[in-house]
């Protein structure tokens, strides 16, 4: 019998570029079934999505995970990689409710830590994207300064550019951020 038949991620893991039982897999495997469940049921109004909701969710699945056997039977496992399981698939969707936006103002002013949590990662992962999008798009420091300069001082000019177009782009980004924010729909 060949691996990719007896393991039911196989695939999943080669796209993933993990092993069986990583914590990178559970991680991934949460955030994307607890994004798609909570945005079906959220759109569609069936039931007001909520933190006991999301928790009950996320137990419900890593008890799912660890009772069949998807990672290995329990009793070979062990009861604290059972738990250790169990543990980071509630934290995860913990992390995924804190960052998602409110809904209404008036629930953004009476839970501030929630509200401060969402702007604070909309704004550092916007500046985060925008600082690494300019490496790898060919348009870093080292990049500008081959196409102005052409060669010569081509450091110096590099030195100057590094100071001012990191900084640029990360500002950008953080306001990119925080026009996402403001124009989100729900909040």
């Amino acid at each position: 019998m060949s691996s990719d038949s007896s393991d039911l991620l196989y695939w999943m893991r080669i796209i993933l570029a993990s092993n069986r039982g990583m914590l990178m897999e559970l991680e991934i495997t949460s955030i994307i079934t607890s994004g798609t469940v909570m945005q079906l049921v959220a759109v569609a109004n069936i039931i007001d999505v909520d933190f006991i909701l999301a928790l009950n969710i996320s137990l419900n699945q890593a008890m799912v995970y660890v009772l069949t056997g998807l990672y290995g039977q329990s009793f070979d496992l062990g009861d604290s990689v059972c738990l250790l399981f169990m543990t980071q698939l509630i934290a995860a969707f913990i992390v995924i409710l804190l960052v998602s936006p409110p809904h209404t103002l008036q629930e953004a002013v009476l839970d501030p830590i929630h509200t401060a949590t969402y702007i604070v990662f909309m704004l550092s992962a916007c500046a985060l994207f925008s600082k690494t999008w300019i490496e790898i798009s060919g348009s870093g420091p080292w990049d500008v300064a081959r196409a102005i300069v052409g060669g010569h001082r081509e450091s110096s000019m590099y030195k100057e550019l590094n100071r001012v177009i990191p900084a640029a782009a990360t500002f950008g980004g953080a306001i990119l951020g925080l026009l996402s924010v403001a124009a989100e729909r729900e909040f």
